[in-house]
């Protein structure tokens, strides 16, 4: 076995941020204390591996499972569901935003075509 790397621990605290359905200032400051128990763990135990670091503070889906249940529910419950109408006020917002865009492009194409089309490009002219 080797000794754990610096990529390694990037990749799991990577995984538990990919795996928190929400991420505001609490779970930043969990993630770093998080951080700060792990390096204190690698520096008491120079040798250690992936796995060591596994069975001394879970996988991380357990770490995020079991952070998750510490909250409080009506509060976890709130955000989250403030973070969905956040999204949706974005989507509907850039919806918007490319729907008055075709319809601008598509008036000014017709004004162009109109434009072009009431202009003389060529006289004739017929001398008698």
């Amino acid at each position: 076995m080797h000794k754990i790397s610096q990529t390694e621990l990037k990749q799991y605290f990577k995984q538990i941020k990919l795996l928190l359905p929400i991420y505001g200032k609490e779970e930043k400051v969990f993630i770093n204390d998080l951080k700060k128990a792990v390096d204190a763990y690698v520096e008491e135990h120079p040798d250690c591996t992936y796995a060591d670091i596994l069975e001394r503070f879970e996988e991380p889906a357990e770490v995020v499972y079991n952070y998750i249940a510490s909250l409080d529910q009506h509060a976890l419950c709130k955000r989250i569901s403030l973070r969905k109408t956040i999204k949706r006020a974005i989507i509907i917002v850039v919806i918007a935003a490319v729907a008055t865009f075709a319809v601008r492009i598509f008036l000014h194409y017709a004004s162009y075509i109109e434009g072009k089309e009431s202009y003389i490009n060529r006289e004739v002219i017929i001398i008698r």
